[in-house]
């Protein structure tokens, strides 16, 4: 198509367009317009009729009243007639009701208008209904059955001078009256699609201008669609009604005066059609005048471009003569205006296209050079970033990053240095080199380094952040791995740090076998390169370091599920095997040693002293034991059970301590710590059967953020550090993160519970401590052990024991248990021994049994943990009535208040189920042999 024909297609076509969318835009207005004095209209019109409907119908309840009021009901010795005619001079002065009625309070009627129905009783209406419910006055509106036309009810109780009820005045007016009012809201005749609808409270149409005949008997269409707007105080909006959109004005009734109204709505329906007509029209004119003008526009718009497009096709012409290469081609032209500057501009260009084709061709060969490089550097960072950010983990990008550079560059050695956990030297990750002999050497021999800032090669990046080029590292005084490199033939070394958010995450040093000169743009792009992926490698440590996170507190939120799961578990147990043990006892002394039996019995206690072991290994592992803490020195701990541990491992196995000499105190139990380090010493045995090494190392250290971030656990503070090694099998990664687990084991069936580890585990975390396994197959375990230092004096020694002699008495015993056989069983234990017992089965009975007897009871043996009071509360309420009182707890310890109210951190004494009547009883008389309280 030519130029011309388009110019002229677009010109039209703008000026349509043009067109069109003033016709829019004009509509638009006009519609908005429209719609606003619609609204506004009817709106104003609806207020009006609503408020002379209230005002009506205020008038109307007033002539009621006045008519209750009115002598004739006054009189005492009134009837029918006498109503009948006040009624038709009422009615006949107010020609708006149809009939008045009088009925007494049954509602018989005295007196009618029209005489109907006098002496019959009415039927019992919405209005009586109202009355009924003792109220003066009611308002209802519906079809007379009499009458048979709808109407409006008024009711109003008459009173006489008293104020007793003597009967109702019922007049009716018909509903057809209201039309005098909302007739005034009859629209105008090119408006006659117009709809008004009055309903009541329940959507019952009360008018309707097109639906007559439904007044009373049908519901509003729209009526949830009404409801839905005026819900959220939407009274003028736009809806679907018919099929078409409408405007809706929506006025709901306010009353008058006293007058509160009856919750009707007036609606007022105007189809967007009619309403919008005028605004419809004027748009369709102005399109048709947009496309007149548009049509005529086409000829003269034709000749005007061929005018402006001559000189245009002159300079195509040219253009395409300089396409086939004849740059001598020239315009001529007189004309001084813009064509004639455009046609001298033109010369101009086609004499130094020659000479710039000429300069191109040379731009040529040397641009093809240097893409070729770049291509191939940015292929070399496109796919290192991709192999690096497909890595697993740090190792693995480390190990592609180098392998990638050195097949770009040729070097043929790298190695990659990483800061340590605290970030004080650069330890050695990995390294890629080539199979050229005595690499593997140098390799291994610096595997074992580690650089601190600014020292050796990678200290030096590390610490000027920078690339440090060394041409050849065998005569370099500052390289302290000369001598190595000089035997394996190494020269030229590069050290380039990784850094991602301005800190150094990484250094590379890359080696090659000739010594070569620096290469400032080859540093560049290495460096370039491996910024790119520093912050891949800072992603990857991350998700390595968010891994162990997570690990940390899956493996913490498994086990304080186990844990309070062993605590319950535990409690349970310990009732059974106070049980047990004791008829154990009890059947133990009747029998003679001689007895056959008593092998058997003997054997009972014993197993039944293995189970009261194994659950207490699963109080330590849910923190639920109690625990006797005090300041005690660790290193003191170590010396004093060095004899025992030996005793407990193998002569194949080497003991050895090595302590600091800081101070070492803690807040702890001692008797825990030993059974910690105990069954480390066990673990580290099973795991060494053919002997090896076990140490045990005692330091301070300080945990702080870094630490915490590292090993995903802890708190800030100063800590004493126990670490117990061993040189034995080691574990896998799974083994490790299960370790902790109460009945995890990995020997034999019948060679172990499980139950080691888990109880240290729990008695550590008993302590504010922290504890972690870190092994691998074949290389040994080491168990960490954190326990918070404190500034206090350790204590010495574990106090004097005091021996009991006499274990019976004849005092009597208040025994408070809930569970029935223990409470059995050690009311039999203290008969035996020559108490008397007074046994009660829960709190509230112990209170009782105790106020009835409480001048006879001596001591008080008290569950811990019983339905309706626990043992606490039962000695608390004791001791107002009996102040010095003596008291033994006795618990299982599952989750108890023992530890939630510090019990025995008060003095009072607490015996732990399972305990042998022997052990019941010499407590029993300990305390009360016991002087004071």
């Amino acid at each position: 198509m030519k130029f011309a024909t388009k110019l002229t297609f677009i010109v039209t076509g703008i000026v349509l367009v043009v067109g069109f969318a003033a016709s829019y835009f004009v509509y638009i207005a006009n519609a908005n317009v429209l719609k606003n004095q619609i609204i506004s209209r009817y709106k104003e019109q609806s207020i009006n009729t609503i408020d002379k409907l209230d005002r009506m119908l205020f008038a109307r309840v007033a002539d009621i009243k006045v008519l209750a009021k009115s002598p004739v009901f006054t009189h005492k010795c009134f009837t029918g007639k006498d109503i009948t005619k006040q009624f038709i001079e009422f009615r006949n002065s107010y020609k708006t009701y149809l009939s008045l009625s009088f009925f007494d309070m049954n509602r018989i009627s005295l007196a009618d208008t029209y005489g109907l129905d006098i002496g019959k009783q009415q039927r019992l209406s919405p209005c009586w209904e109202e009355i009924l419910k003792d109220k003066d006055f009611a308002m209802c509106i519906y079809v007379d059955e009499t009458l048979q036309v709808p109407i409006i009810c008024f009711m109003h109780v008459v009173k006489n001078p008293e104020g007793r009820k003597i009967g109702v005045i019922n007049a009716k007016m018909p509903i057809n009256k209201l039309n005098d009012i909302l007739g005034e809201l009859n629209p105008d005749a090119h408006n006659q699609h117009i709809q008004f609808d009055l309903v009541n409270s329940d959507g019952l149409l009360v008018y309707s201008n097109y639906n007559r005949k439904g007044v009373l008997k049908d519901k509003l269409a729209d009526l949830e669609v009404v409801n839905n707007y005026l819900a959220g105080k939407e009274y003028c909006f736009v809806s679907q009604y018919a099929g078409e959109k409408s405007f809706y004005v929506v006025t709901p009734e306010c009353g008058f005066l006293d007058f509160k109204g009856n919750n009707w709505v007036l609606i007022v329906r105007i189809p967007l059609k009619i309403a919008l007509k005028p605004a419809v029209e004027l748009r369709n004119k102005m399109t048709v005048i947009a496309s007149t003008f548009g049509i005529f526009l086409i000829p003269i718009l034709m000749v005007f471009a061929r005018l402006m497009t001559k000189p245009i096709v002159s300079l195509r012409d040219a253009a395409l003569e300089i396409g086939k290469g004849n740059f001598g081609v020239k315009l001529e032209t007189t004309s001084k205006d813009e064509v004639g500057q455009l046609y001298a501009c033109f010369n101009t260009m086609t004499a130094g296209l020659k000479e710039s084709q000429d300069r191109l061709m040379n731009y040529s060969k040397e641009l093809e050079a240097r893409v070729s490089e770049r291509t191939g550097e940015i292929y070399l960072l496109q796919s290192l970033a991709i192999v690096v950010s497909a890595s697993g983990n740090l190792h693995d990008a480390l190990v592609v990053a180098m392998q990638k550079i050195c097949n770009y560059t040729g070097w043929i050695y790298g190695e990659a240095w990483v800061p340590n956990q605290d970030g004080t030297r650069l330890e050695r990750d990995n390294a890629f080199y080539s199979s050229i002999e005595g690499l593997e050497k140098f390799s291994g021999y610096s595997c074992g380094l580690t650089f601190t800032p600014g020292s050796g090669l990678p200290g030096r990046s590390w610490a000027e952040k920078q690339p440090v080029w060394i041409k050849d590292v065998t005569q370099d005084p500052h390289y302290l791995r000369a001598t190595i490199a000089s035997e394996v033939g190494l020269k030229t070394g590069i050290g380039f740090p990784v850094i991602a958010d301005g800190e150094v995450v990484s250094v590379f040093v890359f080696y090659s076998l000739k010594a070569e000169e620096r290469n400032d743009h080859l540093a560049k792009l290495i460096l370039s390169m491996l910024s790119q992926i520093g912050s891949i490698i800072r992603r990857i440590q991350a998700e390595d370091a968010r891994k162990k996170l997570w690990e940390q507190l899956y493996r913490s939120q498994n086990l304080a599920s186990i844990g309070k799961l062993a605590g319950g578990v535990a409690h349970n147990f310990n009732n059974l095997l106070t049980v047990i043990m004791g008829y154990a006892s009890l059947l133990n002394k009747e029998l003679e040693e001689k007895n056959k039996l008593k092998d058997y019995v003997q054997k009972i206690l014993k197993s039944s002293e293995t189970a009261a072991s194994l659950t207490q290994d699963l109080l330590a592992f849910s923190r639920k034991q109690p625990i006797s803490a005090k300041p005690v020195n660790v290193n003191e701990i170590i010396k004093q059970s060095e004899s025992l541990l030996s005793r407990l491992i193998r002569e194949d196995i080497a003991l050895k301590t090595i302590l600091t000499r800081e101070d070492t105190t803690v807040m702890a139990d001692v008797g825990q710590i030993e059974q910690v380090l105990m069954n480390l010493a066990t673990n580290a045995r099973d795991a060494m059967p053919n002997g090896g090494n076990l140490a045990i190392h005692t330091d301070i250290m300080e945990m702080d953020d870094a630490f915490i971030r590292s090993y995903g656990y802890g708190s800030a503070g100063i800590y004493v550090h126990i670490l117990v090694t061993d040189t034995g099998v080691g574990m896998d990664e799974n083994t490790r993160m299960r370790v902790f687990e109460p009945f995890f084991t990995t020997k034999e069936v019948g060679k172990g519970t499980g139950l080691g580890l888990a109880s240290v585990y729990g008695i550590v975390k008993q302590h504010g401590g922290y504890i972690n396994a870190e092994s691998e197959p074949a290389k040994g375990a080491t168990f960490n052990i954190y326990l918070p230092l404190i500034k206090l004096e350790a204590e010495k020694g574990r106090g004097e024991s005091h021996t009991v002699l006499s274990r019976g008495g004849t005092e009597t015993v208040l025994l408070a248990e809930d569970e029935p056989e223990v409470r059995e069983l050690i009311k039999m234990v203290f008969e035996h021994a020559g108490y008397t017992v007074i046994e009660a089965v829960d709190g509230e009975d112990a209170l009782n049994k105790f106020s009835e007897n409480k001048d006879d009871i001596d001591i008080l043996v008290l569950d811990v943990i019983m339905p309706r009071k626990n043992g606490k509360e039962v000695y608390e309420a004791i001791k107002k009535m009996k102040p010095r009182m003596k008291v033994l707890f006795m618990s299982g310890y599952s989750d108890d208040i023992i530890r939630k109210r510090d019990f025995l951190d008060k003095g009072l004494d607490c015996i732990l189920k399972p305990s042998s009547p022997d052990d019941l009883l010499e407590k029993v008389r300990k305390i009360l042999d016991k002087p004071g309280t």
